[in-house]
């Protein structure tokens, strides 16, 4: 896959310090670029790394190599993809249009007239289920979307067929027990460890436009964060 090459490349160029922690990578659109790519398929090979705990983001800064331990963790994620191969599948469970409630009413800008398009997926690996999402996208915002735009690439959608160009997401994490819901169809148990990720998705021109409420099994996700401060030329 096209994305597992880019992981690959810029492993390689962080190893040979070609890429370091002083500077910032180049920006998704210029990986693009360099790689015939997608910007979209640039911005999972680098997610792959932030999960890996090898670069990270700042905002309004870029994006960088992580200083300690860097070596070690690039040899970790590629003895890792030698060894253990990994199947992912996303199975959409649900997909409707409906008026918001007051919650997706704050995250989305919105009011209680504007119809959002909901949809919940499961998330497998290894054929074990361990993520369940809840998404709410706004119509007016981007409007036209079926099962279909869901279920294949909606940020291609958003930036090839709409035109729109994208911006930031936040994350809020905290932890919770499982639900009924999560009991469902996460194969987990009463007071089963949850991590809750909420993450609110903009346009570049700083509008909503995505907002998801994920679960995950605990022992099957995590994230990693640094602070990085901007130093005076």
């Amino acid at each position: 896959m096209k994305y597992q090459h880019i992981v690959h490349i810029v492993s390689e160029r962080i190893k040979n310090d070609e890429y370091n922690f002083q500077y910032a990578l180049p920006n998704q659109q210029e990986l693009a670029t360099e790689f015939g790519v997608s910007r979209m398929t640039v911005k999972k090979a680098l997610d792959i790394l932030k999960e890996e705990g090898v670069i990270y983001s700042s905002r309004g800064l870029g994006t960088f190599v992580v200083q300690h331990e860097k070596l070690q963790k690039i040899s970790t994620y590629q003895k890792k993809q030698q060894t253990k191969q990994f199947s992912y599948l996303k199975q959409m469970l649900s997909f409707e249009k409906k008026h918001p409630h007051q919650l997706l009413q704050q995250q989305l800008a919105i009011s209680a007239q504007q119809n959002v398009y909901a949809a919940t997926f499961i998330r497998y690996r290894n054929e074990r289920p361990y993520a369940l999402e809840h998404w709410f996208i706004p119509e007016q915002v981007i409007p036209g979307i079926t099962q279909e735009t869901l279920e294949q690439d909606l940020y291609h959608y958003i930036e090839f067929e709409l035109g729109l160009k994208l911006g930031d997401t936040s994350y809020t994490i905290s932890a919770v027990v499982a639900n009924e819901v999560d009991k469902l169809h996460l194969n987990c148990t009463d007071n089963h460890p949850i991590l809750k990720v909420e993450k609110l998705s903009f346009l570049r021109t700083g509008c909503p436009f995505l907002y998801r409420i994920c679960h995950y099994q605990a022992a099957m996700k995590s994230y990693q964060f640094f602070d990085a401060i901007k130093k005076n030329k």
